[in-house]
């Protein structure tokens, strides 16, 4: 798979939780191949606070199957901005 295919996944998961989510996404934090398809997972600022550490962070998972067709999206996890704990490290 080339640079440009992960491009076009991050582009087409950030959309995917634009449009579903209404929300402009931070960033795509995670690409994996699953099987025959794909996870992207996304960052979307929830809900802004002060202190900036205090900012709700909502973590998307776009599924992509072996085409690059969106399967399935959800939210998997809310933190705040300033905890540095990993999905993994949570499970």
């Amino acid at each position: 798979m080339s640079l440009q295919d992960f491009q076009k996944l991050q582009e087409d998961a950030m959309q995917a939780v634009k449009d579903f989510v209404k929300k402009t996404p931070l960033s795509a934090i995670t690409i994996e191949k699953k099987g025959q398809g794909w996870e992207v997972s996304v960052e979307v600022e929830e809900r802004k606070a002060i202190p900036d550490t205090q900012t709700l962070i909502g973590i998307y998972r776009v599924t992509f199957d072996a085409q690059k067709k969106i399967t399935g999206y959800k939210r998997v996890q809310t933190r705040k901005r300033g905890d540095s704990r990993t999905e993994e490290e949570e499970e």
